[in-house]
């Protein structure tokens, strides 16, 4: 098992445990890396570099400062053994936020913006790269109460092979339309978090 436990040079990290390694998303890293493009990816840096280096059957993406807590153990984290339990029976875990009754994914994207430009304006040109499918799909997952949160997850190989084939495709078609800029740092990653549940 491999997890990237993902952050900045200006973070503190706590004492990590075996199967996980910190990933520091703004240093230079060897290997098949986007390092580049960090400023707009976040998290995803991090994620693409697990996905093209490691062969660990299982692997997972936590942050410096959010980790799964223990299901056997109140106010500790997951270990490595609890997530291989858990994974002998499911495909991956996950997190869920909820807005609340009456907010969405979707108004949070109408009511964010950077310099002036509504989030909503990216998140449109996003679904334009998408299948049809797709698009009507997670159109109607974005109206929802609920979301699979902060690209955070554990999950077996093959399952975590098809999310970084679809995204990364998706993400480097939505660059072609909408290349990055100052005023859509981050958004990457908003769009790879928004979708995941999806």
């Amino acid at each position: 098992m491999s997890i990237y436990v993902v952050g900045s040079s200006k973070n503190i990290f706590p004492e990590l445990d075996a199967g996980r390694e910190k990933f520091i998303v703004d240093n230079p890293h060897e290997g098949d890396n986007i390092d580049r493009l960090n400023k707009w990816y976040c998290e995803l840096t991090g994620l693409y570099h697990l996905w093209k280096n490691t062969d660990a059957g299982y692997i997972g993406l936590e942050h410096y400062r959010r980790f799964f807590a223990s299901l056997k153990h109140e106010k500790q984290r997951m270990g490595i053994e609890e997530a291989q339990e858990i994974l002998e029976k499911h495909d991956i875990i996950v997190t869920e936020y909820h807005h609340g009754p009456r907010y969405t994914a979707l108004q949070w994207f109408k009511d964010s913006s950077r310099n002036g430009i509504s989030y909503i304006v990216y998140l449109q040109k996003f679904l334009e790269v998408l299948s049809e499918e797709d698009r009507v799909g997670f159109s109607e997952y974005l109206t929802r109460h609920s979301l699979i949160q902060c690209n955070m997850f554990i999950g077996k190989r093959p399952v975590i092979d098809r999310w970084c084939r679809f995204i990364f495709d998706a993400l480097a078609k939505y660059d072609k339309i909408c290349p990055p800029t100052e005023n859509n740092i981050r958004m990457n990653g908003y769009l790879a978090e928004h979708i995941f549940g999806y």
